[in-house]
């Protein structure tokens, strides 16, 4: 580090310096301390050596000329690059070494004028930064002062102990201003290392909030996507079912009209055989085509919401003996057994009547229907569920039964467990999945266990008290 790190200018200040730029500001600040140092200790070792002459006049304007010229040197050091402030250091040093030769001629042997090489000899290092050069400018120094001394009429062993003495400062100077330097230089690169780190730090944070606003305005768009479509599936199944009922409402009419027209023809006009069997057919197939709609009615009522309970006190053995008596036609159809448990015991619960019939007449006419020369049976019982007391029916028949495949789909609209169960047995697969959708406004639930070529067993709980729903809040 020569002089002129004291005086060149640093670089322009930034909001962050570079790691070169650190350790020359460390390095102008350890020479600025040294300069401050110096010049005292100078004055302190003239001090000494002035006192303890007899020829004070003449030492005082030596050690005058020694500060003056190394001042000077610093200044003109200023105006130099760094290569030309060493030559400036060199001329200084070499005036210093030939100032404390001639010193101990002028103010006597016993002055000890060899100290005042002692901050020159230290301050070599920071001048010089390199071995070569402070080697050579400490050397000077030194054989100046043994050469001042010995011309002076010193002792050899008085020359031999300043060599010995400017030697081990010249060389703790050295090694301690080598062990600062490797100091700075580690923790320079330290911080560098940390700089570094720090920068991919930000880089890295920087990347993360990006992608992590960019995900977000993705999201955002997707939620926005997404409740676009489900407004829009809502608004077209609402349109849907809407279209459902007033088409229901329209078909109704007429069909009716063509199941009264038929009955009265039936009972009234003689007809031959054909003719009433023909008019007959026309009656069933009414009669069927109406039953799909009120389907379709009940399944569009269900999806809008627009179904409301009427909720009444029922016994529940009347109402699985009004079941019985419906479905034994349909049993004695296919040559089906039909039994009934006895519910006397259950006593009453509070329900919509109408709808808990719709659901148990769908599951025993099913059963009926998929079940040939076989047994179906209806069961009733009370039981509790996660402490609320409920009524389960079970509609148990030893019919074609259900893959678990079939079972999958089985309560999904418009589907039938297989084709071949679709044009074997008819229907329009809406049953169940109305069933279903009842039994859960209810407050129950439709469940089913099945064995292929086994038979099925479906299984309907719906709360013994059900409230309304302004009652329940």
């Amino acid at each position: 580090m020569s002089a002129s790190l004291t005086t060149h200018a640093l670089p322009p200040e930034r909001d962050d310096p570079s790691p070169v730029e650190k350790q020359r500001a460390l390095a102008v600040h350890r020479v600025s301390y040294l300069l401050k140092v110096l010049p005292v200790v100078v004055l302190a070792c003239a001090g000494l050596i002035i006192a303890s002459t007899e020829h004070r006049v003449a030492t005082v304007i030596v050690c005058a000329l020694f500060l003056a010229q190394n001042i000077a040197a610093n200044r003109v050091s200023a105006s130099f690059s760094t290569s030309g402030a060493v030559y400036v250091d060199a001329l200084r040093y070499a005036l210093n070494s030939v100032i404390i030769g001639a010193l101990p001629l002028i103010a006597g042997y016993e002055a000890n004028a060899w100290i005042l090489a002692l901050p020159p000899i230290a301050g070599a290092p920071v001048y010089f930064v390199r071995p070569l050069p402070t080697g050579f400018a400490q050397g000077a120094l030194v054989v100046g002062a043994a050469a001042g001394a010995a011309a002076s009429g010193s002792p050899i062993s008085t020359a031999l102990m300043i060599v010995i003495v400017l030697g081990v400062v010249a060389a703790t100077s050295t090694s301690i201003t080598v062990f600062l330097n490797r100091t700075t230089d580690s923790l320079v690169s330290a911080l560098a290392t940390v700089e570094r780190a720090e920068q991919e730090l930000r880089c890295a944070q920087e990347e993360l909030e990006r992608r992590v606003e960019q995900r977000t305005e993705e999201l955002s768009r997707e939620v926005k996507e997404r409740v676009r479509a489900e407004e829009a599936a809502l608004a077209a199944s609402r349109t849907k079912s809407q279209f459902l009922a007033n088409m229901s409402h329209e078909l109704r009419t007429p069909l009716n009209a063509i199941l009264g027209y038929t009955e009265l023809i039936s009972e009234e006009a003689a007809l031959d055989e054909q003719t009433r069997g023909d008019l007959n057919k026309v009656h069933s197939s009414a009669a069927h085509l109406l039953s799909l709609i009120e389907d379709i009615l009940d399944l569009s009522k269900v999806e809008a919401g627009r179904v409301e309970l009427e909720l009444q006190t029922v016994r529940v053995a009347a109402l699985v003996e009004t079941i019985a008596a419906t479905a034994s036609p349909l049993a004695a159809g296919n040559e089906n057994t039909l039994r009934c448990a006895s519910a006397r015991e259950l006593g009453e619960l509070r329900t919509d009547p109408t709808r808990l019939r719709q659901i148990l007449l769908n599951l025993v006419s099913n059963a009926c229907k998929f079940t040939s020369r076989g047994r179906v049976e209806l069961r009733a019982r009370r039981e509790r569920r996660r402490g609320v007391e409920v009524v389960v029916f079970e509609v148990e028949d030893t019919g074609i039964g259900l893959t678990p495949e079939e079972l999958a789909r089985l309560f999904e609209p418009f589907t039938q467990a297989n084709n071949k169960i679709s044009r074997r047995f008819g229907g329009a697969g809406l049953g169940l999945a109305i069933s279903r959708r009842l039994a859960r406004m209810l407050g129950g639930d439709i469940t089913v266990e099945s064995t292929p070529g086994e038979g099925s067993l479906f299984r309907v709980h719906v709360l013994a008290d059900l409230r309304p729903a302004s009652d329940a809040s």
